[in-house]
């Protein structure tokens, strides 16, 4: 049986899976014995719960739930208390709520054997079912090493990212019209040092004819969106002070370009016929291409990006279309931290939950996206969000549903953050290192 996993926000499951997710009531108290006779009550009630949800306007599907097969406390992490899972019975999903019959999700179909052998279970109405990793942190559930390569350059197609500030509003309201705004946290944006990833590309693609005459000037950037974002997420943490010692000047580097490892295969002008469409660089089959040394980046080079442009081409033998896997670029900002002796340590994870509350710190996030509809696998800076929630209810329940909208610096604009919906692909994963 293929895992439900719990992507990020709640959006998707409540309008294609009919589950319900929602929030806690911090108003509100329970104890451990509210949690079990909540059990005791839907085990004696369990067709009037059905009957009831099932006659709910608005389910997007029925469930036919006729017993409890399994049920058991687990934590609820944002309460920081005891709650209720329920697995119904066969193939008609479970049930998560708190002690005082506050849903948290709902799902009306799948067996979900894995949750019933876990001795600790888990979870966050943010993202689902977690699990204590080695260093005692908590980690999405089924998702445990998500490890993927990120270079990505300009896409076109359905939009869930480079979407303005002007335009989130609206992107919002066209997607989600009964989602409303809670709250926009935008504490790093106005300061960020933006880098565009043509400005740190050491090699520019270029569209020619079969003689190698370029056709446009339009100069294509490298897949470095991991080594680019690396890159302004560390000196973003040296200027809110959260690390200090890294250098902030430039070098020319036009002169050394020739002793560059990736010279000879990137820095020559070779042409060549691009045999297949290949939609994250842009490169159509049947046209020809030609990379040659990027001049223009290469004068004012900052010294922090060669660094670590050094440690990828040497240790992960990184190339202008190969990309850095998330735990190489971690090894990498180790590295330098290191270097200029800043004590501190990076963590992985996939829990939204965490970026957030590093956001609410003033402290931007290394963001790793694949499967994105416009970024496809790409590397960004988290650097803010806009929550939005949609409240409802049946029967003696309360739900709230949030939907999270990620600021970003996407290494496509020199100038400004962009905004990124995660909650539009079906295929979406996301992982983010902090500064713990």
């Amino acid at each position: 049986m293929k895992k439900k996993i719990f992507v990020c926000i709640s959006i998707l499951f409540a309008i294609l899976t009919g589950s319900i997710v929602v929030s806690a009531n911090n108003n509100l108290q329970w104890t451990k014995k509210d949690c079990e006779e909540a059990i005791s009550f839907l085990k004696k009630n369990i067709n009037v719960f059905v009957q009831k949800y099932n006659d709910t306007e608005g389910m997007n599907s029925k469930l036919y739930a006729s017993s409890i097969e399994y049920s058991t406390l687990l934590w609820l992490v944002e309460d920081d208390n005891y709650g209720v899972y329920i697995d119904f019975n066969e193939d008609n999903g479970y049930l998560v709520m708190t002690g005082d019959y506050t849903i948290y999700s709902l799902q009306t179909t799948g067996d979900y054997s894995e949750y019933r052998n876990e001795k600790n279970l888990y979870f966050s109405y943010i993202d689902g079912f977690l699990f204590l990793d080695e260093n005692g942190d908590y980690q999405k559930y089924g998702n445990k090493t998500a490890m993927f390569p990120s270079a990505s350059v300009p896409s076109t197609g359905t939009a869930d990212g480079n979407i303005s500030s002007v335009d989130i509003d609206t992107h919002v309201q066209e997607r989600y019209p009964s989602y409303v705004l809670e709250s926009k946290v935008q504490p790093l944006s106005k300061a960020f040092e933006y880098s565009h990833q043509r400005n740190t590309s050491y090699y520019a693609s270029y569209r020619v004819d079969s003689n190698g005459n370029k056709i446009d000037r339009t100069k294509g950037a490298e897949g470095n969106c991991s080594l680019n974002s690396c890159f302004c997420l560390l000196r973003e943490w040296q200027n809110r002070g959260h690390i200090s010692g890294l250098p902030k000047e430039t070098a020319d580097k036009r002169g050394d370009i020739i002793n560059d490892p990736l010279y000879n295969t990137y820095g020559t002008g070779i042409v060549w016929v691009q045999t297949e469409t290949n939609e994250k660089f842009g490169f159509e089959a049947g046209n020809s291409y030609m990379w040659e040394a990027n001049n223009q980046a290469l004068i004012g080079m900052p010294i922090l990006y060669d660094e670590i442009r050094t440690y990828a081409v040497g240790k992960f033998n990184y190339t202008p279309v190969s990309g850095v896997y998330d735990n190489q670029i971690k090894e990498i900002m180790n590295l330098i931290l290191t270097k200029y002796g800043n004590n501190a340590t990076l963590k992985e994870t996939s829990k939204v939950s965490t970026a957030i509350n590093q956001i609410d710190n003033n402290k931007a996030c290394y963001l790793t996206v694949n499967g994105s509809l416009t970024y496809f696998d790409h590397a960004m800076v988290l650097i803010g969000y806009h929550k939005y929630s949609y409240e409802s209810g049946w029967w003696i329940f309360k739900s709230k549903s949030y939907a999270y909208f990620f600021e970003v610096a996407d290494g496509w604009d020199t100038s400004h953050s962009q905004f990124f919906d995660p909650n539009l692909s079906n295929e979406l994963s996301m992982d983010f290192i902090y500064l713990s």
